[in-house]
This record gives structure tokens, sequence and C-alpha cells, in this order.
């Protein structure tokens, strides 16, 4: 593994295969990528500036395009800072009347589907223990 080599050698492919799919590598992996993200943002940046100047894009052009960007991420953040808020209001007594009904729904789903599985089980080992019995017959 290059990525990680204190953690090698390995002795064989799955014990290598089953150390890539473990946490540690796989954060390595997410770091990595991390990395390149950011290397290659301010690489496009750079490539974008120096375009800008050979074209003769005037500095008002640049900074109109700048403060677009950060209207845009205020934009997204002041969104997400509602969502938090919404998700931080207070029910009304309707809403939690609905989720308590949802939920009560859910469990009786689930404790219907509990029983049909144990029936299925319980006539399982019925059929077998009568299998066992006339097994037992024939001799």
């Amino acid at each position: 593994c290059t990525l990680c080599p204190e953690k090698g050698p390995f002795r064989t492919v799955a014990d290598a295969e089953a150390f890539m799919l473990g946490k540690f590598y796989l954060k390595k992996v997410k770091e990595l990528n991390k990395n390149q993200r950011e290397h290659m943002s301010r690489v496009h940046q750079k490539k974008r500036e120096a375009k800008a100047k050979q074209s003769g894009e005037s500095e008002a052009l640049l900074a109109r395009r700048a403060a677009v960007k950060e209207k845009q991420a205020a934009k997204r953040a002041a969104k997400l800072n509602e969502r938090r808020q919404k998700k931080a209001e207070k029910l009304t007594e309707e809403q939690i009347e609905a989720k308590k009904a949802k939920f009560a729904a859910k469990k009786a789903r689930r404790r219907e589907k509990k029983a049909e599985a144990d029936a299925k089980a319980r006539r399982k080992q019925e059929a077998a223990e009568r299998a066992a019995v006339s097994d037992s017959d024939d001799e």
C-alpha cells in the first residue's frame, strides 16, 4: 500500500484489501482527495487570473465576479442557518400528534412483521419435528 507504507507489507492480497476497506485507509484517502481538490482549485484560480490579465479583463469585472461569489456563499450560509433554526423551532400540537401517529403506525408494522417471522419460524420448527418423528416411526 503506497498511501500508508508504515502499515505494510501485507502477507496476502486479502489482507491488503481488508486494510483498504478499513477506517484508517479510507480516512487517508479522504484527506488526500481533499488536499488534491484544494490544490487544483488554487491552480485553476491562478490560471483564470492569468487568462483574465492576458485577455485584458478589467479589475472591475474581476471584483464583480468576486462579489457575486461572496453573495452566493452568504445566501448558502443563510439558507443553512434557516434550516437549522427551523429544525430547532418548537412543534405545534398538531405536528406532535402527527409524529406520534406516524411512529405508532411504524411500531405496529414492525410488531406485525416480527409476529409473521415468529410464526414462520414456529411452523418451520414444527415441520422439522414432524419429519424427525416420522423418520423415527419408520425405523
